[in-house]
């Protein structure tokens, strides 16, 4: 665009970035410059996560917020916007009309163990732990998996849980970040693939 912004991103409030080596570059690059990136819910239950999202800049993206604004029903349903952002998502073709044909489960990689991106024609959905997953790095789940899969790989999202607070002070202590440290956002050269992942 005209100031040089080609991606907005939206972290809740109940969000916090715990590794700040992750580059939203790298990001945006292993989603092959896709429109929406965003990632799996934490449950079941929904397919993604509103609580953070990468959204470019564009006609496509404008049409998308329009459209999930104007969803007359979100509000009163489970998930709210992700409900609405779903059904738009289907109503546009982006491959998640099959999804929720289905059981839900075979999409979420927690589950299947398929830690792959998910590649849609305006879409790429990544798994929860990549961009908002719930457990802290002391959660049993977190580190029942190979490797610790579960971890955060770079934002921590505590959504549906209680004490929130006390979870993102307790992450931010795991991680060795004091709470009272502000985020800062410096590039470096790094690799194309998340901290403590695998390709």
């Amino acid at each position: 665009d005209e100031e040089g912004i080609s991606y907005l991103m939206w972290i809740d409030g109940d969000a916090v970035v715990v590794n700040q080596d992750v580059r939203l570059e790298d990001l945006v690059r292993k989603a092959h410059f896709t429109d929406l990136i965003i990632a799996e819910d934490q449950r079941p239950t929904c397919l993604l996560n509103a609580g953070v999202f990468l959204l470019r800049v564009g006609e496509w993206s404008l049409r998308l917020l329009e459209d999930v604004w104007n969803e007359p029903r979100f509000h009163t349903k489970r998930h709210y916007e992700q409900s609405a952002l779903e059904k738009v998502l289907r109503s546009y073709g982006e491959g998640l009309e099959w999804q929720s044909s289905q059981s839900p489960k075979a999409f979420h990689s927690y589950i299947s163990n398929d830690r792959s991106l998910k590649h849609f024609p305006h879409t790429c959905v990544a798994p929860r732990s990549w961009l908002n997953t719930h457990l802290a790095d002391d959660d049993p789940e977190a580190n029942e998996s190979p490797g610790g899969v579960e971890r955060a790989a770079f934002i921590f999202h505590p959504a549906g849980r209680k004490g929130k607070m006390k979870l993102l002070e307790k992450m931010l202590s795991l991680r060795a970040m004091p709470s009272s440290q502000p985020f800062s956002c410096v590039w470096t050269a790094g690799s194309e693939e998340l901290p403590g992942k695998e390709a």
